[in-house]
């Protein structure tokens, strides 16, 4: 896979300090941060909006601003997080066909 066509699904860990201890905010909750753990490939990135899915698949997704092609991976899965060049984006609807997926996406942060 080359580099710049990997996108990484995101993990939600619990962080710890460097002696194991569990990091809490000042209510004494458990810090958390997204981890990138599992990399997938993606085929084509496009801009896409909400109008276009609704013109296409007659499917309402409020909050979509691009799509990807990509292999049949089951971990791709509805308000997922994941990264791409150095972007956080959530799943917003996988489209599932035999050959392929099509995902449409919102940048978040």
């Amino acid at each position: 896979m080359g580099r710049e066509k990997v996108g990484y699904l995101l993990k939600n860990e619990v962080l710890r300090d460097e002696d194991g201890n569990i990091l809490t905010d000042k209510y004494g909750r458990p810090v958390t941060d997204y981890i990138p753990v599992t990399p997938f490939e993606i085929r084509s990135w496009q801009p896409y909006s909400p109008q276009m899915a609704s013109d296409r698949y007659a499917i309402r997704v409020p909050e979509v601003n691009y799509r990807f092609f990509t292999d049949p991976n089951d971990i791709l899965n509805f308000n997922e997080r994941f990264q791409f060049k150095g972007k956080t984006y959530r799943i917003e609807y996988p489209i599932k066909f035999d050959r392929h997926y099509q995902v449409l996406v919102k940048e978040i942060e």
